[in-house]
């Protein structure tokens, strides 16, 4: 029989009938991808929300209900113009809506520079970093992904650090002056001794080891002043043309005291052609006698230094190398922070603050140009290199 013949011979008053068809797989789909949606975006780790292309908030992330929207709850559903209109007072509620509706039409994404407001629902001044970017939905339509991320905690960490930045280099000024107002009348009374126990072998030896230490301070509080003028930008380079080699003169002459005493070898390896710099002559060559006068410190004594110019391309590189303690590997990027010193105690025998390798940088830097330190590791020796720009032929 054939299975139109069997199909009409079931009697009507049978109570059997046709069976309905299954439920289209199709829904069971669009069920499972919503709920896989949902799943991903609240799993993201910033705040995260889907607005379609009618501008409504189709899809929120759980956390970003709990927290930015906390007062427009539920936000699915709601209008876009209207949540944000709760959170955000005229003109920037407007403002938002409008990056919204912009993306949506055009498909150009909207990175925001960083919002700091007061919102209209608490009355607490927030900081957000957010982005958009057009996505085609899985009907087809248009809609737009908000990312952001409430950065106020960060910006008041910010804030806080920069504020104890600026009190730090109040008291580094006002301890510097401090420091440097008995100066004056120390150095006087070390005169004036010297010249009233002229003779007297055991009083003259007290004497020099008072003046050695005298100095000492004067050099630490000049250090101190000096970070405290750079930070705060009081510090104007008297820029002209100079001879590199002069530079490198002076240099050696501010630090030979040290390096005699030391009893260590310098070699000076001057530049095969004459360099001219823009620069502070005054400035440079504290700079050189600084890594000069750090060499010759954290050298053992009989040591090798060598100061070295060259040009190279556009730049003029200087460098001070030596045979000392070296520096760790760990510490190649940090050696030019403020009061970082290696080694801790061991090195604070040699004196100072740990502050005139940021002074070096420092005026580098306001000279346009870089310096960097390199070592092969403890007792390996180090080398500083200063690079400058040459300035442009007239």
């Amino acid at each position: 029989m054939d299975e139109r013949v069997r199909t009409e011979s079931i009697p009507r008053e049978s109570g059997l009938r046709r069976a309905d068809p299954a439920p289209a797989a199709g829904h069971e789909q669009d069920q499972h991808d919503a709920e896989l949606l949902q799943a991903v975006i609240d799993s993201s780790p910033s705040g995260f929300y889907i607005v379609d292309a009618d501008l409504r908030i189709s899809h929120c992330h759980a956390e970003s209900q709990a927290r930015a929207f906390r007062n427009v709850d539920p936000a699915n559903g709601r209008r876009l113009e209207d949540a944000m209109r709760v959170l955000w007072a005229e003109p920037l509620a407007t403002e938002i809506i409008g990056q919204f509706r912009h993306a949506l039409q055009t498909g150009e994404p909207y990175v925001s520079p960083g919002l700091v407001a007061t919102r209209a629902d608490t009355g607490v001044t927030e900081c957000y970093d957010w982005r958009l970017r057009r996505i085609t939905m899985p009907e087809g339509r248009h809609a737009v992904v908000c990312h952001f991320y409430n950065a106020t905690r960060l910006r008041h960490a910010e804030l806080e650090l920069r504020e104890s930045d600026r009190r730090k280099d109040q008291f580094l000024a006002m301890l510097g002056h401090e420091l440097r107002n008995p100066l004056a009348p120390m150095r006087n009374g070390i005169h004036y001794f010297r010249r009233l126990l002229a003779g007297d072998a055991q009083a003259e030896s007290i004497q020099q080891m008072m003046e050695r230490q005298f100095n000492h301070l004067v050099r630490l509080v000049d250090d101190l002043m000096e970070v405290s003028r750079i930070n705060r930008g009081k510090v104007e380079l008297r820029v002209e043309q100079i001879e590199l080699e002069s530079v490198l003169l002076a240099a050696v002459e501010t630090s030979r005291p040290l390096i005699e005493e030391c009893g260590h070898q310098l070699e000076v390896k001057g530049c095969t052609e004459p360099l001219r710099l823009r620069a502070d002559a005054v400035r440079l060559t504290q700079v050189l006698a600084n890594l000069l006068n750090n060499a010759a410190k954290y050298t053992p004594c009989g040591g090798n230094i060598c100061l070295a110019a060259w040009r190279a391309g556009e730049d003029v590189q200087i460098s001070v190398r030596d045979g000392g303690l070296g520096i760790p590997p760990d510490m190649l990027g940090r050696i030019f922070d403020p009061f970082i010193q290696i080694g801790g105690g061991g090195d604070r025998a040699q004196g100072g603050l740990g502050i005139g390798l940021t002074l070096v940088r420092s005026i580098v830097g306001l000279h346009g140009g870089r310096v960097e330190a390199r070592s092969e590791g403890p007792g390996r020796g180090c080398e500083f290199l200063v690079c400058l720009p040459l300035p442009l032929a007239d």
